[in-house]
């Protein structure tokens, strides 16, 4: 049996595709009516499993709430200035993440790649306020995990559509329209296939 274990591994590892990097935009009809028209950043995706963050539903709470809670002094947001925290997936342990450009960094933070950086520590949450900086962030309350096989038999059965990452739906468009412009990039339009769905 563990020969057995060792060769399925191996055969994982060799015919992965990882979609490390990439936005996973949700079909109308998922089953998952917590989180209906998500646009997932994909940020670690391995044979073993992934793990993602919602970019666009907003939190319960605002960023000032967060701040007070966590007894870090700050400033008083103007409505428009203050960042919007994102429900970034079901599973809220920890402290939160932050998924920023690498203008700024803090020891703890994990490089995604030459452009985007992922930092769990609370040590990044002080810069934004004081410095105004990284420039680009997505404050998120939560994430997404999934196990070996979970996400590519969600994709297999189309409650997901991948996009490569794009910094102009991730950080300069409003989150309300990040599904609806996300769509319309991989050439769908989002009212048609809501219809066809509810005509189903």
């Amino acid at each position: 049996m563990p020969e057995n274990n060792f060769f399925l591994d191996l055969y994982k590892a060799e015919n992965f595709q990882s979609l490390k990097g990439q936005l996973l935009i949700s079909m109308p009809y998922t089953k998952n009516l917590d989180y209906d028209q998500a646009v997932m950043y994909v940020y670690e995706h391995s044979a073993y499993g992934a793990r993602g963050i919602i970019i666009n539903y907003p939190a319960a709470i605002t960023y000032s709430d967060l701040l007070d809670e966590m007894h870090i002094e700050h400033i008083l947001y103007k409505h428009n200035q203050e960042p919007i925290l994102m429900d970034g997936g079901p599973d809220k342990q920890g402290n939160g993440f932050v998924l920023h450009s690498l203008d700024f960094s803090v020891d703890s933070t994990k490089k995604i790649d030459c452009n985007l950086g992922l930092t769990e520590s609370d040590d990044i949450l002080p810069e934004i306020i004081w410095k105004k900086k990284p420039k680009h962030k997505i404050i998120s309350l939560g994430h997404f995990i999934w196990e070996s096989g979970e996400l590519e038999k969600e994709i297999a059965t189309n409650q997901w559509i991948n996009l490569p990452a794009d910094s102009e739906i991730m950080f300069n468009t409003p989150y309300k329209k990040r599904w609806e412009v996300s769509m319309n990039k991989l050439g769908l339009k989002s009212k048609f296939i809501a219809m066809e769905y509810g005509q189903a």
